[in-house]
């Protein structure tokens, strides 16, 4: 009969401290996105093509086409950076783990770099990189931009939930 009487007064106690927050629990389930970038795209819209540039890339090791992607949240605020480099003009996978439901901006550069500069570009840099609203593309002032300091780039709006893998070409918007 103890028994009983301690289980009775439990499920009381329960039964009126339970359910008395109204509020909902919201799971955000995170995602692994993809982005595949055609790094040829831009070259070839050029007048004279891609030709030059492989030949330039072919006759000078110590550069790299340099492909650059920074995701922006809805505050406009940067979450994720990613940097790679190949030798030759292909398709490029960048993956960003573990984003959460959400919507996000997706800013990408290409431009040739050169690797004995901690693959930087001998021209572009970027600039305020931490907020989309002020981020910003800069070159020096005395220096003369030649055919092959192509510098390109392209955005899109991502919906990581709906779908994880996204197609990047950046666009010519910068050369000589």
């Amino acid at each position: 009969m103890k028994n009983y009487l301690i289980f009775l007064f439990s499920a009381i106690v329960l039964s009126i401290t339970s359910c008395t927050n109204t509020e909902e629990i919201e799971f955000v389930t995170h995602h692994d996105v993809t982005l595949n970038v055609n790094t040829s795209e831009m070259y070839e819209q050029w007048e004279f093509g891609r030709s030059p540039y492989e030949k330039f890339l072919g006759d000078n090791r110590n550069y790299s086409i340099g492909v650059t992607s920074l995701v922006y949240n809805k505050e406009h605020k940067l979450i994720r950076s990613q940097k790679n480099y190949i030798k030759t003009f292909t398709s490029l996978t960048q993956k960003f783990d573990n984003l959460p439901d959400g919507e996000y901006t997706v800013v990408t550069f290409e431009t040739i770099v050169n690797d004995e500069n901690n693959y930087e570009s001998e021209i572009w840099s970027l600039e305020n990189v931490s907020s989309l609203d002020s981020l910003m593309v800069t070159y020096p002032e005395y220096w003369v931009i030649y055919w092959y300091n192509s510098f390109g780039v392209t955005y899109t709006t991502i919906n990581v939930g709906k779908n994880t893998y996204y197609e990047a070409i950046p666009e010519p918007v910068g050369c000589m």
